[in-house]
């Protein structure tokens, strides 16, 4: 079970070394609580973010819930305090 989140350059070029470092942490720990058994590899490429799911039973699923993760994380997230 492989999950792969690739945040887009736009997404986090604002962000301090360690906002960014505290984003990444609070996303990790979402979708670990959520999918602990995943392998999770977040990674930051290319203009627009997406993700990437494999060996789930149902892979469409999975990546809804991880781009609604994502999108929780970088709009609402405990990290912006």
């Amino acid at each position: 079970m492989d999950i792969t989140i690739s945040l887009a350059d736009t997404d986090i070029a604002k962000l301090s070394e360690q906002q960014y470092d505290a984003y990444v942490s609070e996303l990790r720990a979402r979708v670990k609580e959520i999918y602990p058994e995943s392998h999770l590899v977040i990674t930051h490429y290319g203009d627009v973010t997406h993700s990437t799911v494999d060996g789930f039973h149902d892979n469409e699923k999975v990546r809804i819930i991880i781009h609604e993760l994502q999108q929780d994380v970088s709009l609402h997230g405990y990290w912006r305090k």
